[in-house]
């Protein structure tokens, strides 16, 4: 269920970008996309091939969008458990 929400929202954002508009996506999408943003970042050696991940990794570099947490934070570890907010521009 969770990726296919993922697709959708993946194509939603696609077709605002198509149509001229700028995307702004907040909100918690349960994903740690790096290990150094994970609360168990040694979990298991195919941590990066994560279908999640590799969606999230793609939704980023299809779209042009950043993280804006990493771009103000670049050596923040272990975040994932912390209150915080990420937005993607």
């Amino acid at each position: 269920f969770k990726l296919r929400f993922n697709i959708c929202l993946h194509q939603a954002i696609e077709n605002l970008r198509k149509q001229g508009r700028r995307v702004v996506l907040v909100g918690d999408l349960n994903i740690a996309l790096r290990r150094e943003d994970s609360c168990d970042p040694d979990m298991s050696d195919d941590f990066d091939a994560s279908p999640s991940r590799v969606w999230l990794s793609a939704l980023l570099n299809d779209q042009l969008l950043q993280d804006v947490f990493r771009a103000f934070h670049p050596l923040a570890q272990q975040v994932s458990h912390r209150p915080c907010a990420r937005v993607f521009l």
